[in-house]
């Protein structure tokens, strides 16, 4: 009987990591139920499943405010005022043609 208490505590156990951890809860539930407590100690020591990731710039092409962007004067889309050449239509831009301020 000991048994048993045992293992359906290991199944609500793994089921709670599983739910706080981002993962299936009806998986490790059968998982858990086949494999007792060994199911719960991994659950465990996988941890979450999905980590938060964090947009950052790339340094290839960094992060540029939209407050800092013009309008192409030949195609009209919005391009990084300090451009020299537009990425749409690849027309040259003039130096000093809009202010960056």
């Amino acid at each position: 009987m000991a048994i048993v208490l045992i293992w359906i505590t290991s199944i609500i156990v793994s089921c709670i990591i599983a739910d706080k951890n981002g993962r299936s809860v009806g998986a490790w539930f059968f998982l858990s139920l086949l494999f007792g407590f060994l199911a719960t100690i991994v659950v465990l020591a996988m941890g979450p499943a999905n980590p938060v990731t964090i947009a950052v710039a790339s340094p290839h092409q960094p992060f540029v405010f939209a407050e800092n962007r013009v309008p192409c004067p030949r195609c009209g889309e919005s391009i990084v005022a300090t451009a020299k050449i537009c990425r749409f239509c690849s027309a040259a831009q003039a130096v000093n043609e809009w202010p960056t301020s």
